[in-house]
């Protein structure tokens, strides 16, 4: 049977999922709600990983675990900085 790889399709998916996070987490500390980035950090722990984005599924659990969610968090950054790596690659490792 032939046909596309799914996972690319999902991939795809997930990228432009990371694109809309990033945005929220760059977003400054007046606009940004600590319970909704943790909702999204738990949901990217959960599925980064599965799709090979190692380093956005570690960063995100970390900030999962964080009790109140702030840009200058050392967890947070991590995850920033994982986000924007993994979005340069488009190609999980």
């Amino acid at each position: 049977m032939t046909g596309a790889d799914p996972l690319v399709a999902i991939r795809a998916r997930f990228s432009a999922r990371m694109t809309q996070t990033l945005e929220l987490f760059e977003r400054p500390d007046g606009e940004r709600d600590s319970a909704v980035l943790r909702g999204e950090a738990h949901k990217l722990a959960g599925i980064a990983a599965t799709l090979g984005f190692t380093e956005v599924g570690h960063a995100a659990a970390k900030v999962d675990a964080l009790e109140h969610v702030e840009k200058d968090h050392p967890d947070v950054s991590a995850l920033v900085h994982a986000l924007r790596e993994a979005l340069e690659e488009k190609d999980p490792s």
